[in-house]
């Protein structure tokens, strides 16, 4: 049985290949950061290359995202910020037909292939990613990202060959896009900024966490939460409204003169603490609603930048597993072999970081 599984997203751009339940070659595209999502050609090329096959002895094909809810979410996004959008829309649905394309020409005409080609969904294979590499028969699951389909935020839980996804988040109301936005406003890119701004955050003090709660970000006790996107931008990449954030932060040290001349440390230490706050209140409210004492946590950037042992300990739960690398296009061919084809063998999961590889 040769399982392939890929993802075309802007930071997760890459493929898997499972063989005979052992992943025989993960790999992904080394992306410039001014790059958009593209189909991960070379890495589906050294994937088959390993196993010694061609695509056409693939006999299922695993694409992380569903195209429909992709486009969905490209056009809701397109709207909401007509006419602004209108280049960022034009690139980005380019893009999205060009990818589309090239897997029903390159893959049906060209290679020939017969198998199946399935589409199980960002969140399930970051959940199946990390759940099926994880030491628990049960556990509690938690991904985060920024939204390449419509879900930023699911929560479930994991059992033997079963994810089951009770709630999600919808974009543009994302943990991720929140940070990402601000990280931008300080002049750091989020697919490489983490060591810069967790080192900021350490040296400053939250002096904005609750302005930042009041006028940011609306954050229930249960988790759930809005983003108030009159300080935001989510046409291409996310983006803080800088005249309308300037103009908040000169206001706020007019009435306040506590916040006269907060400082980089400052603006990214009250980031990391309501990103912190959101997450725990999101955990107590998954440990009281599955009873789980155990959590894995995938993610994109956003879990990078906060401490897992503060967060754990602040929650219900007793043991944290959070892999370096979970990968949705490694979690797209857990996901088929074990949800999919209701496989309960074990499997031989890969914990290096995938190879990277020039785009």
């Amino acid at each position: 049985m040769n399982i392939l599984g890929i993802s075309a997203t802007r930071f997760d751009c890459g493929a898997c290949l499972l063989q005979d339940n052992q992943i025989i070659a993960t790999a992904q595209e080394e992306r410039p950061a001014d790059r958009g999502p593209s189909f991960p050609l070379s890495s589906l090329e050294r994937c088959l290359k390993k196993g010694n096959i061609d695509l056409h002895d693939v006999d299922i094909i695993a694409m992380c995202d569903r195209p429909s809810l992709q486009l969905k979410r490209i056009m809701a996004t397109a709207l909401a910020c007509a006419p602004t959008g209108a280049g960022a829309f034009l690139g980005e649905m380019s893009l999205w037909l060009r990818q589309q394309l090239w897997i029903f020409k390159q893959i049906f005409n060209t290679a020939g292939f017969k198998g199946k080609i399935i589409f199980p969904g960002r969140h399930q294979c970051l959940a199946a990613g990390v759940f099926f590499s994880a030491p628990f028969a049960e556990a509690a699951v938690l991904t985060m990202d920024e939204g390449g389909e419509w879900a930023t935020t699911a929560y479930g839980t994991g059992s033997y060959n079963n994810i089951s996804i009770m709630a999600e988040q919808f974009f543009p109301h994302s943990l991720d896009f929140f940070y990402s936005a601000l990280l931008n406003s300080m002049g750091y890119q989020a697919d490489s900024g983490t060591a810069e701004f967790v080192q900021l955050a350490e040296r400053g003090e939250p002096r904005l966490k609750k302005i930042f709660l009041t006028e940011l970000i609306d954050l229930k006790e249960d988790g759930s939460f809005r983003i108030n996107m009159d300080y935001f931008t989510c046409c291409g990449d996310p983006s803080v409204h800088s005249t309308r954030f300037d103009t908040l932060l000169q206001r706020l040290s007019q009435s306040s003169p506590s916040l006269t001349g907060c400082s980089a440390e400052d603006l990214a230490c009250s980031v990391r603490d309501v990103i912190e706050e959101a997450v725990v209140k999101i955990l107590r409210h998954l440990q009281q609603s599955t009873g789980q004492k155990k959590l894995c946590m995938a993610g994109g950037s956003i879990l990078n930048c906060i401490d897992k042992n503060r967060v754990l300990s602040a929650s219900a739960f007793d043991e944290l597993y959070m892999p370096p690398a979970a990968g949705c296009a490694r979690g797209a061919v857990l996901f088929t072999l074990s949800a999919y084809l209701g496989r309960s063998l074990p499997v031989d999961v890969v914990q290096a970081d995938p190879e990277l590889l020039p785009c």
